[in-house]
């Protein structure tokens, strides 16, 4: 008896040790496997802080090639290092290669899919290298990886784009879910503002034009205070479009009052004079848009929708003496060509500057085409119906309107 409780003893005394020895080589091969994500020392994170204070310090005495190697050293050290990449493709936006900044967000992306700020960045050159779709594509990605935070603000720019490449449908699905979460959010509400003047909504724009008059100004008062003049604008054109003599008067005053508040700091971004030329052409103050719309020019030369509102402007402004439809031309072809043909509201700004320049045929055969792009606008089937009535012999309206408002790459930057 006492022998088996012995032998029963020993056998579990082994598997007890065999078991131990598992375990222990487990842990050792664990120890030694090196982890998919490495974590960072405290002196990698000192050595990040000193790299950043030092690449200030270059750009601000205008070394800006110097910082961009400096970072590169930082990141060849630190290859998985994702904040140290970021900060070497944003020196590359501003100061570097396109191509390069590219390279190194799209690498960010692919170290952290979660990175809001990188998808925003790269959304912005493939926009500025006119590939409209693949950026709208990475934003397609990007909300189903990035946090709720970061994830609206990707949604709202995938909303503009589709604005912008005419699916408004889309758009205004998107837009309005950003709303459901939060009515508050003073862009979506103004962008749905302007797709629905667009859409000939009235009373819908006015109501989300008149959410952003309420909105609270006091953490970013000069952005807010823009905001607010293009949802002026945007009332001003609606009460003109509806004939409202009283509105039109009330909304002229208030739109006034509140661009002196909105133009507190100098303008210095092409943007900043885009968004500032809309409102004046929204309101008929075509001599104040067109200085405008040319700064922006001057400082962006390659912006399409700044090309096509300064074509649109010029061929049909109410003063003839700021009138140069020859010179409208040579924009509107310029903003086609950068655009490819792809987009219908530059092909039918092209066809007006046609008509303008008296080539009534050429212009009936070119709105056809941006009916083909869109061809439930309404607006475009009543343009090619003026081309034909002229081509036939009827008297036509020299102009059809006074403006059309665009969203432009130019105008939703956060």
């Amino acid at each position: 008896m006492n022998w088996r409780h012995s032998k029963r003893a020993l056998a579990r005394g082994l598997l007890i040790a065999l078991l131990s020895l598992a375990f222990v080589g487990s842990a050792v091969s664990a120890k030694r496997k090196k982890p998919s994500q490495p974590v960072k020392s405290s002196d990698d994170r000192a050595s990040f802080i000193e790299t950043r204070i030092a690449t200030l310090r270059l750009v601000s005495s205008g070394q800006t090639q110097r910082a961009i190697e400096l970072w590169q050293r930082f990141v060849d050290r630190h290859p998985r290092y994702v904040a140290a990449r970021l900060q070497l493709a944003k020196m590359h936006a501003e100061y570097g290669s396109d191509a390069q900044a590219m390279d190194e967000f799209e690498q960010v992306i692919a170290l952290d899919a979660s990175t809001s700020s990188a998808y925003l960045a790269l959304v912005q050159l493939y926009r500025k290298s006119k590939e409209p779709q693949r950026a709208i594509r990475l934003l397609r990605s990007g909300l189903t990886r990035v946090a709720s935070i970061g994830r609206e603000k990707l949604q709202l720019r995938l909303a503009v784009l589709l604005f912008e490449a005419e699916r408004v449908g889309e758009a205004r699905r998107l837009l309005q879910d950003l709303l459901r979460r939060d009515p508050r959010m003073t862009q979506a509400q103004l962008y749905l503002g302007h797709l629905e003047l667009d859409a000939g909504h009235y009373l819908e724009a006015a109501k989300h034009y008149g959410v952003v008059l309420a909105s609270p100004a006091y953490l970013f008062p000069h952005l807010v205070a823009m905001y607010r003049t293009q949802a002026l604008a945007g009332l001003y054109r609606e009460a003109r479009l509806v004939g409202d003599d009283d509105k039109i008067r009330g909304y002229y005053s208030l739109y006034r009052s509140q661009l002196a508040k909105a133009l507190v700091q100098p303008l210095q971004l092409a943007l900043e004079h885009h968004r500032l030329a809309n409102t004046y052409s929204a309101i008929g103050d075509y001599r104040r848009a067109l200085r405008h719309y040319e700064k922006a020019l001057e400082l962006d030369p390659t912006d399409s929708a700044t090309l096509n509102n300064l074509a649109w402007n010029l061929a049909t402004a109410l003063e003839p003496e700021l009138r140069d439809p020859a010179r409208a031309l040579r924009y509107a072809e310029r903003c086609l060509e950068l655009s490819h043909w792809r987009n219908a509201h530059n092909i039918e700004t092209y066809a007006e500057v046609l008509f303008q320049n008296g080539r009534g045929l050429d212009a009936l055969r070119i709105i056809r085409r941006a009916r083909v792009r869109q061809p439930h606008s309404a607006y475009f089937r009543r343009q090619e119906r003026r081309f034909r009535r002229y081509r036939l012999g009827y008297p036509v309206a020299e102009r059809f309107r006074t403006h059309r408002w665009r969203l432009s790459e130019a105008q939703y930057d956060p």
